[in-house]
């Protein structure tokens, strides 16, 4: 069986070529539509690189490059060129295509992405150890309440209930009203559960003093 690739893009031609493509090059094409399916294929089918349109509905292609606990070689690919979505996806470690698609790129750079052992993948190594909230935290991203699993110095895991179309944006604001703390966080991974998304994040602004005495005082 060839390696496995999860090709995510809610086009109906440009899906089907790509999946004609990579099939004749041998490799085994797991097609979806919707960031709801290609989050479920990226636990369930445990593929071995990720291909995904930028739009995907009214979500952003983004999500998935960091949705596995376990980064996953990524190539993004989009029909508007934007610098800054390029500078984003470069920055979680994916490559960014624009459409129309050379198919001899595209393919060379699966191979490279799927032999490259060396790279790193995008994954802020943890520095700062784990503490569980020793009191309550009420905590809120966007307008959405959120629980507090555990903090770090460096950031924290949270966990959102499942309600129809709630997905982190890769990065995000959370705010702790009790305690008048407010910081920027960026998504590492994020896992599915029953009923409930969980999210590991790492804290990316200087506001050092203010949340580490957050910390201190809720662990």
């Amino acid at each position: 069986m060839g390696r496995r690739i999860l090709l995510v893009d809610d086009d109906g031609a440009t899906r089907w070529g790509l999946v004609a493509l990579l099939e004749e090059a041998g490799y085994t094409v797991i097609a979806a539509t919707t960031l709801h399916t290609a989050k479920q294929a990226l636990i369930a089918e445990e593929p071995d690189l990720l291909i995904t349109d930028i739009r995907l509905g009214a979500y952003n292609g983004l999500h998935l490059v960091v949705a596995r606990r376990t980064p996953i070689p990524a190539i993004v690919i989009t029909g508007f060129p934007d610098s800054a979505l390029e500078a984003e996806a470069r920055r979680m470690g994916a490559e960014f295509l624009v459409k129309p698609i050379a198919p001899a790129e595209l393919l060379w750079l699966i191979e490279r992405k799927l032999s490259d052992t060396t790279a790193e993948p995008f994954q802020p190594a943890r520095r700062w150890q784990r503490k569980r909230l020793t009191t309550d935290l009420p905590a809120q991203v966007d307008d959405a309440a959120v629980r507090i699993v555990d903090m770090s110095y460096g950031g924290l895991r949270l966990a959102v209930d499942r309600a129809p179309g709630v997905v982190l944006a890769p990065s995000f604001r959370v705010t702790f009203p009790t305690a008048a703390v407010s910081v920027s966080a960026r998504v590492v991974w994020q896992e599915a559960h029953e009923a409930s998304w969980v999210c590991g994040a790492v804290i990316t602004e200087e506001a050092e003093t203010t949340w580490r005495q957050l910390v201190d005082a809720v662990s």
